[in-house]
């Protein structure tokens, strides 16, 4: 059979994974462990634990952490708001995301 290898430079892997970052719908439930039926008080606890895990002060020049602290930080002032929650179930992330 045949091998091929594929090579390419580290700032095209970056930006492909970049570019399929953006294409994969983020699953705010899955970021932070929890089912789709938690209740608030099951998000909250999920929520403080990853933030404190994942803080920046902890992480000192880690950007995959920080990144990783702002996401969670977004899923749960989705997740803890009842509309936006509502809205997230229904319609996906594309709903409710900001930047």
């Amino acid at each position: 059979m045949y091998n091929m290898i594929f090579v390419c430079s580290t700032k095209e892997s970056k930006l492909r994974t970049r570019e399929e970052e953006e294409q994969v719908p983020m699953d705010l439930y899955n970021l932070l462990s929890v089912s789709r039926i938690a209740t608030d008080k099951e998000i909250k606890r999920a929520y403080l634990i990853k933030a404190k895990k994942l803080h920046p002060d902890l992480n000192p020049g880690d950007k995959k952490a920080e990144n990783l602290f702002k996401k969670v930080n977004q899923a749960y002032a989705i997740l803890s708001d009842e509309y936006k929650r509502e809205q997230y179930d229904k319609y996906s992330y594309e709903s409710v995301k900001y930047t």
